[in-house]
């Protein structure tokens, strides 16, 4: 009887575990997803052998075109990259380094810096003369990943990065609250900053096991 009862629980567990893989396979199947797109010299099969900017410019528009690539599928025009809103978005870089933080506000007290809530961060490091609507996303991604030649067993590619970004309990698709937000048609513009030195000086190490990034969005007039 008990050897039943287990087997029972077991099988509830793994259809559990199946119908969670299945919902969210069905909506973000990274593993099928090809791009053949070049930026900055890069691939998404690129072998990734330091985080420099180069890289992280790569992975921002190749997450950019895996966004734009379900959207389609739900009729929603593309994303466009747009660097205007560049100014927002990495002062609250600036500001999550800082503090170590990942919020959306800017609550923290720090020396020579000043703090800016989201409006004010829209309309002072940009302003509404071109946009209708600001929105902002942010995910800690745990990459868990290696680089260099004493750590990196295994080549680790651009690819592998972006579909972590896209995988669930890790990307940006655990959170549908994130995920329909970045899927609404509303949307026209989006600028990311893939922040690697969140918590590690990237010159000084070979393990990356967490980046911030944040996400801005927005409509253009």
């Amino acid at each position: 009887m008990k050897n039943l009862l287990v087997f029972i629980l077991s099988l509830a567990s793994y259809n559990s575990l199946a119908q969670y893989n299945n919902y969210y396979i069905g909506k973000n199947n990274v593993s099928k997803v090809v791009n053949n797109a070049v930026y900055f010299g890069k691939k998404e099969t690129s072998i990734v052998t330091k985080y420099d900017s180069l890289t992280r410019c790569a992975i921002e528009r190749f997450i950019v075109d895996r966004f734009n690539y379900y959207r389609k599928q739900k009729g929603a025009q593309p994303l466009v990259w747009d660097e205007m809103l560049r100014p927002m978005t990495y002062h609250h870089v600036i500001y999550q380094r800082l503090t170590k933080t990942q919020e959306h506000s800017e609550d923290i007290d720090v020396p020579n810096f000043e703090e800016m809530n989201f409006t004010e961060r829209a309309t002072k490091l940009v302003g509404y003369a071109k946009y209708n609507l600001f929105s902002e996303g942010l995910i800690n991604a745990n990459n868990s990943l290696y680089v260099g030649r004493y750590y990196n067993e295994k080549s680790v590619t651009i690819k592998q990065i972006v579909d972590n970004f896209f995988t669930v309990g890790y990307g940006y698709n655990t959170c549908d609250a994130h995920w329909n937000q970045i899927m609404e048609p509303q949307w026209d513009r989006i600028f990311i900053y893939y922040d690697f030195n969140w918590l590690t000086d990237a010159s000084k190490s070979n393990n990356y096991n967490s980046a911030n990034v944040t996400v801005q969005f927005a409509n253009a007039k």
